[in-house]
């Protein structure tokens, strides 16, 4: 098995379907080490404004979204 040394952001994903590859981590959610298996969630209540965050400071309470 290869290592992949995916980004911070992503995660590595062993089963995909041209072999490993990474994953963007989903909103909601973020990951800052590199060549992780999954991504940590926000808090409750809170949420990212896109996909790929690489750090909870990325993580914002719900109420910022209103209207956009």
């Amino acid at each position: 098995m290869v290592a992949v040394p995916c980004p911070e952001g992503t995660f590595y994903h062993a089963g995909g379907t041209e072999g490993p590859e990474c994953r963007v981590c989903a909103k909601g959610s973020y990951q800052a080490g590199v060549g992780q298996l999954g991504c940590e969630r926000c808090p409750p209540g809170q949420t990212t404004r896109h996909t790929a965050a690489s750090a909870a400071y990325f993580c914002e309470g719900l109420c910022c979204f209103t209207g956009t």
